[in-house]
């Protein structure tokens, strides 16, 4: 089995590569190893769905994988999921995708500029429906993601895109790793740790550092599953 992990930033993905003893290869983005059986590449993408598109889709020119997999940290819209809690995303969209009229923000499909089910799409969302065999993947929570190119902090447009979409964390890139995993038809899994809650920015609530263990941790124990 060949897979491609796909992170934001090397930050987040530091502890799991210091425990498969990978190597850096080319470049700071890239790295290879084989963990047992699996080989693995790891692409550092940078923060954003802009890179995450352009390095994922110059990626998969070069190399062929069996499952694409999309790891960091994000924040949470309920406090229902815990600080430190890695959630299976099960489905993702772009809530920044539209456009603002009379003071209100209106979505692409709501509009009619896209069609809510043409492919990829599925009534306006991105969904994974990849079979997995991982006991530890299966076993997560399950997650409606939300990508958007800014971080949400004020009270009013939290309640409102809580009114708008249902949600349960944030992050910058899931969206655009799903659009291009579906694309490419290539069996994908996102898994996110919660570091903080999406509400008045206050970096002393979080828990990046318990996040990013915790991340790793079920990294590896999804990798163990996967071993034949």
């Amino acid at each position: 089995m060949k897979i491609l992990a796909v992170l934001a930033t090397k930050h987040e993905v530091y502890p799991f590569i210091q425990k498969l003893g990978f190597t850096e290869k080319k470049n700071e983005q890239f790295f290879s190893g084989i963990y047992q059986n699996i080989n693995i590449d790891i692409l550092i993408t940078g923060i954003g769905c802009h890179s995450t598109i352009y390095f994922m889709c110059k990626t998969l020119q070069k190399y062929n994988y069996d499952l694409l997999l999309n790891a960091g940290i994000a924040g949470s819209y309920t406090k229902e999921i815990h600080i430190g809690t890695v959630v299976n995303v099960i489905e993702d969209q772009f809530i920044d995708l539209g456009i603002e009229e009379n003071g209100k923000f209106f979505s692409l499909f709501e509009k009619k500029y896209l069609a809510p089910d043409e492919f990829p799409f599925d009534d306006g969302v991105l969904r994974n429906t990849s079979k997995i065999s991982s006991i530890t993947f299966q076993k997560m929570i399950k997650a409606l993601g939300a990508t958007s190119n800014t971080v949400h902090e004020n009270r009013a447009n939290i309640a409102h895109l809580l009114e708008k979409y249902c949600l349960d964390i944030e992050t910058m890139e899931g969206a655009a790793f799903f659009y291009v995993a579906l694309i490419e038809k290539i069996p994908f899994i996102q898994i996110r740790a919660v570091s903080n809650y999406v509400e008045n920015r206050n970096e002393n609530n979080w828990n990046i550092p318990l996040a990013i263990e915790n991340l790793s941790n079920t990294l590896i124990s999804i990798l163990n599953d996967l071993i034949l």
